[in-house]
């Protein structure tokens, strides 16, 4: 069992993820997944962007797993939504993207606004990102450091998303 307080949203330098691309590579090609090549260049972007930028694939991947339902869901199918980015509970249907770069690039800025209020690295991909403002509004912004921080109303709702999102990182290992 992967203990969420010990995922962080940024790699630390001694940090070692528990995903690498092949992993995830072979876990999608066991499963009937949706729009299998937008999510190949999603799930390559998260490794060489995002994971380049500090951003911890393992928290990326785990989340998006979890909210896609292991990449079957109709926000995926339909709008290349690795995470539920901009639903909301009062029923907001949630954000569209054209592609899987595109789609890891906007969970990375939103996962950064969680983790650190705002990074010149992202800075040119916010438009991405119709939550970011939220995110910041509601005290939350920079405020998270592991997977540990993101359920109980910060991200998402559910008190046990933190777990789920370490399930799901564990699956792909």
């Amino acid at each position: 069992m992967i203990d969420a307080k010990l995922v962080p949203i940024f790699l630390r330098p001694t940090t070692v993820p528990h995903l690498t691309l092949e992993s995830v590579q072979r876990f999608i090609g066991e499963r009937a997944v949706l729009r299998a090549y937008e999510l190949d260049r999603f799930v390559n972007a998260v490794f060489a962007e995002c994971k380049g930028l500090g951003l911890n694939p393992d928290v990326m991947l785990g989340m998006s797993n979890l909210e896609t339902d292991r990449w079957r869901s109709s926000r995926w199918s339909t709008g290349l939504n690795p995470a539920g980015l901009g639903a909301t509970d009062d029923g907001a249907v949630g954000n569209g993207f054209p592609d899987g770069r595109t789609a890891a690039l906007a969970m990375a800025v939103h996962l950064m606004a969680y983790a650190k209020g705002h990074d010149n690295h992202f800075a040119k991909h916010i438009h991405l990102d119709t939550r970011f403002l939220a995110v910041h509004m509601a005290g939350r912004a920079g405020r998270i450091r592991t997977v540990a921080g993101l359920g109980n109303g910060n991200h998402a709702v559910d008190p046990d998303y933190a777990a789920k999102v370490c399930a799901r990182i564990g699956e792909m290992r």
